[in-house]
């Protein structure tokens, strides 16, 4: 795997007139953009849906068989969403989980009365 590099070091190492691609990873798809020569536009390429958290390499190629000779380098990104309750970023999973767990609170709280009434 190439090494991760800040943005002003990517920049100084890019052959001229290469594209970059940008890769943005979410929680059931993965969309895919591709910048013009100049690195000032790009363009969207397409998007993956993820099956059960994998991907189709046949469908990637697909995508970037195209472009595959013109890009020198790749940005990856990740999407997160704002929790309006707790005014924290958190990634979709770690939302997904909170969402879950506070949805085991609330049917144990439903439950809660029925088996104190029993006891």
């Amino acid at each position: 795997m190439p090494p991760l590099l800040p943005a002003s070091t990517l920049a100084a190492q890019l052959e001229p007139y290469k594209k970059l691609l940008g890769v943005l990873v979410r929680q059931d798809c993965i969309s895919l953009a591709i910048s013009n020569p100049y690195l000032n536009l790009a363009e969207p390429l397409g998007g993956l849906m993820l099956r059960d958290g994998r991907l189709s390499e046949r469908a990637l190629q697909r995508l970037l068989s195209s472009q595959q000779q013109d890009i020198a380098g790749y940005i990856v990104g990740c999407e997160v969403k704002a929790d309006a309750a707790e005014q924290h970023w958190q990634l979709p999973q770690q939302q997904q989980e909170q969402q879950q767990q506070q949805q085991w609170q609330r049917s144990l709280q439903q439950q809660a009365p029925i088996q104190q009434q029993a006891v």
